[in-house]
């Protein structure tokens, strides 16, 4: 994947993940962004949490002496697309067993690592892990019995449906589908021991 990107690297970005980049590295080096691209963010709310995140994320590394901004962005994205293939094979994995979590490494390696989009840091591939993560966390509440975890686990995945919904509100969506899923989960589940404790 870190090939396909630095293939990709020489292209540059396009649309307005362009002048997010722009403006996050302008962030980075004065601490705000140009006032002309203000009523951009006002008119388009949905990259105020990408381009807020990017500038902090090159502020930090701008201290501990790293420059290349672009160079980062394409490796965070890289980072969160492979720990997104990761993901995916674990909840395969706890679904359907080894060998189609093996099997759905070959997907996503096709639809994720040999995508065109893989060197952009935007909104459509950072937000791509949230789905998969929630479901993956949801399992795991399922899994766990100590009431601390469950705890625990309910507030990282409200965090992170949060976080996710702010770079990209459709993830809303995903975690929406768990809940009524879970709900319809434990219904069934409560359903079956009473019919048990019956008979």
């Amino acid at each position: 994947m870190i090939l396909v990107a630095q293939s990709l690297k020489s292209y540059g970005y396009d649309w307005d993940s362009q002048q997010i980049l722009n403006q996050a590295i302008i962030y980075a080096e004065e601490g705000k962004i140009e006032a002309g691209y203000i009523q951009y963010v006002l008119d388009s709310p949905n990259n105020i949490a990408l381009l807020t995140g990017m500038g902090v994320f090159f502020n930090t590394l701008k201290q501990i002496g790293i420059t290349d901004f672009l160079g980062a962005a394409i490796t965070l994205n890289v980072f969160i697309l492979a720990l997104t293939q990761v993901l995916i094979f674990l909840v395969a994995k706890m679904f359907y067993g080894r060998r189609i979590a093996a099997i759905s490494i070959l997907f996503s390696f096709v639809f994720i690592s040999l995508s065109m989009y893989v060197h952009i840091a935007y909104t459509d591939t950072l937000a791509i892990i949230f789905p998969i993560l929630l479901l993956y966390l949801s399992l795991q509440f399922v899994k766990v019995e100590s009431i601390k975890l469950k705890i625990l686990l309910s507030a990282v995945i409200g965090a992170v449906s949060t976080i996710g919904y702010l770079i990209k509100p459709t993830v809303i969506i995903a975690f929406i589908a768990i809940t009524i899923g879970g709900t319809l989960w434990l219904l069934k589940t409560k359903k079956i021991l009473i019919i048990k404790r019956i008979l």
